[in-house]
């Protein structure tokens, strides 16, 4: 509430200064009285606006300790070498070495903080030690840098004395050291909030075991509710949606199931270089008329890579094949994309029997060597980051459909973060493959007359700008099929389902519905 005060009621009791020079004051109220105007928010709000503040001051407290850690340790640097050679000892040298290690140490953790909140991750410990690590480092850089630098560092206007009285104030404000080290502990103990003693490369939240993950309690799904609301995609809020893993060939695969399992199943095949999550907003508008499983195929995603290092179709096909299996699932209609595709086609000819119709997303016999090399080489080059940023901006222009807040949200769904910090592809790139890239495809090939063999009712969808399938060869494809039908969705290149979801939807739910 916004208080004159020069109101009636409103008295001034004293203004003060604290020790980092910002200025205060106390006031009393007595039967004060205002417009309602003067009401900032929704009356009862308060609180819980203030507490959703508490995360980004405590933020913005650290990135200010760990700055001026680098000043700190700058200004010292400067002092070191302008002093007289003698002085340069081995015991001041060590000194520094410390201070810069534990700026390091702060600034890491700041960064490490941040990528978690950008990632959407529940981070409050993580926030709450940042916090901690930053304002108590600076705090014994700077004692460090005084015993360093000698009494010049306390007349008062040397920047080690004002650093020295402001960051006394950091430890304090929104909360002293030892009462977030006991939030920490009560976070991580009772309401397991963060990453705290539970570090993990992932970006993303699965399944850690054969137990299944309500998914529709994770803030990953909200923010998929919110790209589909942008997108004017229609869902059931009421959705079933977990996460799930099963042991198939030796190997762990782990799947999204979407949908009551008593509805028709679909499976859906992910393209090369992604994941089950790729299918996300098409699972959460299918849900409530089919049971889904989205696979993560070997080497992909969330599952296992594979210990042979066979990423053959024939070896993927045979994963898709036993994963139903331990499902119980003997009848599916099968979707995939590109890679998924071929591995689509080539369980419908292996085991015709447990395949009712298939979709073919942008894939047939017939390749463009331009398109093909398009994505071998923005795979290629986009396997390591230091920050994810890089790797948002070069989404950005290879797959200018989707828009940068979509990319944002699903970003963490491609890559891990590994030991050393660095950003990571979630895709097995060898250099332990069994084979070299050209002999897979050729091995994942196969012609148009082999398309005879494949009897089930297909349909298969091509982005309209696609540079992979071209239109002359999808109509070959669809002309060979015994039972094909061809739609093409408009705004659209390769990864038709992801850049154009609704017109995707439109040309699918026709044929799964007929």
């Amino acid at each position: 509430i916004l208080i004159e005060t020069s109101r009636p009621g409103v008295e001034l009791e004293h203004s003060f200064s604290s020790v980092d020079g910002s200025h205060h004051a106390s006031f009393t109220f007595t039967n004060v009285r205002v417009p309602k105007s003067h009401a900032i928010g929704e009356a009862g709000a308060g609180m819980t606006r203030a507490l959703e503040q508490v995360n980004a001051v405590r933020m913005a407290i650290a990135a200010d300790c760990v700055g001026l850690c680098s000043f700190v340790c700058t200004l010292v640097a400067d002092h070191i070498e302008t002093t007289n050679p003698s002085d340069k000892d081995h015991a001041t040298r060590v000194q520094f070495g410390r201070m810069r290690t534990k700026a390091f140490a702060a600034r890491s953790s700041v960064y490490r903080t941040a990528r978690l909140i950008d990632a959407d991750e529940n981070s409050v410990n993580e926030v709450m030690a940042s916090k901690i690590l930053a304002s108590e480092t600076i705090a014994e850089l700077v004692d460090t840098a005084i015993q360093v630098v000698g009494g010049e560092a306390l007349i008062d206007s040397h920047p080690l004395a004002s650093i020295f009285r402001r960051i006394r104030a950091s430890r304090l404000a929104e909360g002293p050291t030892d009462v977030l080290h006991a939030n920490i502990s009560r976070g991580y103990l009772d309401l397991t909030l963060g990453r705290i003693c539970a570090a993990m490369p992932y970006l993303n939240e699965f399944s850690s075991s054969t137990t299944p993950l309500d998914m529709t309690k994770t803030p990953e799904f909200f923010s998929l509710c919110e790209s589909a609301d942008d997108l004017g995609i229609q869902y059931d809020k009421k959705v079933r949606y977990v996460s799930g893993n099963v042991v198939a060939r030796h190997q762990r695969f782990h799947f999204l199931e979407w949908g009551a399992p008593s509805l028709p199943n679909l499976l859906l095949l992910h393209g090369g270089n992604q994941s089950a999550h790729s299918w996300d907003l098409v699972s959460l508008h299918l849900a409530d008329r089919f049971h889904i499983i989205a696979l993560d195929q070997r080497g992909h995603g969330d599952s296992e890579w594979a210990r042979d290092a066979d990423y053959s179709s024939h070896a993927m096909a045979a994963d898709a094949s036993s994963v139903l299996s331990e499902l119980n699932i003997d009848s599916v209609t099968v979707l995939g994309h590109s890679m998924g595709g071929m591995n689509t086609r080539r369980l419908a000819i292996e085991q015709p029997d447990l395949l009712e119709r298939l979709v073919l997303v942008d894939i047939g016999p017939e390749l463009s060597e331009t398109g093909t090399k398009s994505i071998r080489n923005f795979v290629t080059e986009n396997r390591e980051f230091e920050d994810l940023e890089d790797f948002i901006q070069n989404v950005q222009k290879y797959d200018p459909y989707r828009s940068r807040e979509h990319i944002e949200r699903t970003v963490k769904y491609n890559l891990l973060q590994r030991a050393d910090g660095r950003f990571v592809s979630k895709r097995d790139h060898g250099p332990r493959l069994a084979t070299t890239q050209g002999q897979r495809e050729q091995s994942e090939r196969f012609s148009i007359d082999e398309t005879a063999h494949i009897s089930q009712p297909t349909l298969i969808i091509r982005g309209a700008d696609s540079n992979v399938l071209s239109a002359e060869a999808a109509e070959r494809f669809v002309q060979a099929l015994p039972n094909g039908q061809l739609e093409t969705v408009p705004n659209s290149g390769h990864n038709v389902h992801g850049q154009n979801t609704s017109g995707f939807l439109s040309a699918l739910l026709p044929f799964l519905l007929s």
